[in-house]
């Protein structure tokens, strides 16, 4: 598996990014509609845990960063 490097300022955009996205989470969309069948919300959560895990950095440390 090949690692992608980013620094604290990307990973913040890429993240924000996945906040904006939440906006199109809608539960009546039906599962055909949706890509590979996943709501938004399921797919922003695995890409956050995904993130978190390789890492080793929360979201909430990351929105700390913003104030």
């Amino acid at each position: 598996m090949r690692l992608l490097q980013f620094d604290d300022n990307e990973l913040e955009t890429i993240l924000s990014s996945l906040d904006d996205y939440l906006n199109y989470h809608d539960e009546e969309i039906p599962e055909d509609e949706l890509i590979g069948g996943i709501s938004v919300l399921d797919r922003v959560n695995s890409i956050r845990e995904k993130i978190e895990s390789v890492y080793s950095v929360s979201y909430t440390h990351l929105r700390a960063h913003e104030t």
